[in-house]
């Protein structure tokens, strides 16, 4: 991991700057930063806590 690229505060960055860029809207995050990248996304723990 690089700080300057996989950094938690980069990447948030990089998804405003990117969601700015298209004229949308982010309505939801979850930060699981403890959880391996290889977790397939419908396990993860944190992934239903944005559902409304």
């Amino acid at each position: 991991m690089k700080p300057a690229t996989s950094s938690p505060e980069r990447q948030r960055e990089n998804v405003l700057a990117a969601a700015a860029f298209v004229d949308a809207h982010i309505i939801g995050r979850a930060d699981d930063w403890e959880v391996s990248g290889a977790t397939d996304p419908m396990t993860r723990p944190k992934l239903g806590t944005l559902a409304p």
